[in-house]
């Protein structure tokens, strides 16, 4: 019993952590929306798929992420998301948004994706 506890402390010490995902969030009101369709033969490797919300600078959206820009995958599961940012940019109206810290970003950048949009 003494090994098998042994080994799963072993194991356990050299398995790799995945990354804790932190989530920040910031109201901010919409100055530009950039969608990029799913493939874009210029730019193989882009952001594509995704909508790119930008708005101005702030501190509190995250840690390593751009202070000015969130993303959102372009998807079905996603619409009410990209229809929420569409009606407050045309009204614009500020909303709330979540940003995953450790999302996997297109192309290595530095914008996080947003997982939570509010309406305010």
């Amino acid at each position: 019993m003494k090994l098998l506890a042994s080994i799963l402390s072993l194991v356990a010490f050299v398995t790799p952590q995945s990354a804790q995902a932190t989530e920040y969030s910031a109201t901010v009101t919409i100055t530009e929306v950039l969608s990029v369709v799913a493939n874009r033969p210029a730019e193989p490797y882009s952001s594509t798929g995704f909508i790119r919300v930008y708005f101005p600078a702030t501190t509190s959206i995250g840690s390593g992420c751009l202070n000015s820009a969130a993303d959102i995958m372009n998807t079905a599961a996603n619409s009410h998301m990209i229809k929420l940012i569409y009606l407050n940019r045309a009204l614009n109206k500020p909303v709330t948004i979540w940003v995953d810290t450790v999302a996997t970003r297109a192309n290595n950048d530095v914008v996080c994706h947003a997982t939570v949009v509010r309406d305010r």
